[in-house]
């Protein structure tokens, strides 16, 4: 008998949390404790979008994948995080067993583990500027048993018999030109949005974007607009270090919005 996953839906969770057990010793059932809004198949357990084919699950093979997912392949296990260098993953080993989460507030509440309040955790969070490969995994925390968590970005975290290893996404392309890089975009884009409106989605997606008064959003948001979405989000105020500034913290992107008729 191959490997298995089987789910529990946590009403009280966070609609899209998740938290996943596996006994590295028996290697046979992925037990996953889940929300509301988890897509749950039989080999696979996905929250969120990837520029491919819905139905088949291969989100573990995709080069942009957008929220996290488990996908069984074989006799191997894959914890899917999202190539957007601000989402990640957290796992410990719990004696025999690997915890994953998508949520660090979810493993600390599984395992009782607790953030030590006197350990500065500013090297832990920042260290992915430090790139993809060069990031600190290990991560303090406080359990009687287990050492400490790990972080994961970018990377599969793929487990088999023999261990768990680690898998960077594919997606290395060589940029020529405007409008080769233009059409690679607008065929990621073109995939994504196939993706979510997928038919064989449980629980149907909405696609909004986010406009802000600098251009780079007002470039995405005019993409987003010919892909169909016609809804946005902005805020009046930044939040980034030049809120102090009443010239440079204004970030209301309402003009482009009604510019762009969204």
């Amino acid at each position: 008998m191959g490997l298995s996953i089987s789910y529990h839906p946590v009403r009280d969770l966070p609609r899209l949390a998740w938290l996943a057990s596996l006994n590295l010793k028996t290697f046979t059932e992925v037990s996953v404790f889940h929300g509301s809004s988890v897509e749950c198949r039989d080999t696979w357990m996905v929250e969120g979008v990837w520029d491919g084919d819905f139905s088949s699950g291969n989100f573990h093979k995709a080069e942009n994948v957008f929220g996290s997912g488990i996908r069984i392949d074989g006799e191997r296990v894959y914890f899917v995080p999202s190539c957007a260098l601000v989402d990640h993953l957290f796992y410990c080993l719990d004696g025999e067993r690997l915890l994953v989460s998508n949520s660090l507030v979810l493993l600390l509440g599984y395992t009782g583990a607790a953030l030590d309040d006197k350990h500065d955790y500013y090297n832990e969070s920042t260290s992915i500027a430090k790139g993809i490969r060069d990031y600190k995994k290990e991560f303090l925390v406080i359990h009687p048993e287990i050492e400490r968590f790990y972080q994961v970005f970018y990377e599969n975290i793929v487990v088999t018999k023999d261990g768990i290893s680690f898998e960077l996404k594919n997606g290395l392309h060589e940029i020529t030109s405007f409008e080769q890089y233009y059409a690679l975009l607008w065929k990621t884009l073109s995939r994504i949005k196939d993706n979510y409106q997928d038919p064989e989605r449980t629980i149907p997606l909405s696609a909004f974007t986010t406009l802000s008064s600098g251009y780079d959003s007002t470039a995405v948001t005019c993409l987003a607009k010919h892909l169909g979405v016609d809804t946005c989000f902005t805020v009046k105020k930044s939040a980034s270090w030049m809120q102090w500034s009443s010239k440079y913290s204004t970030d209301d992107g309402a003009l482009a919005a009604q510019a762009l008729n969204l």
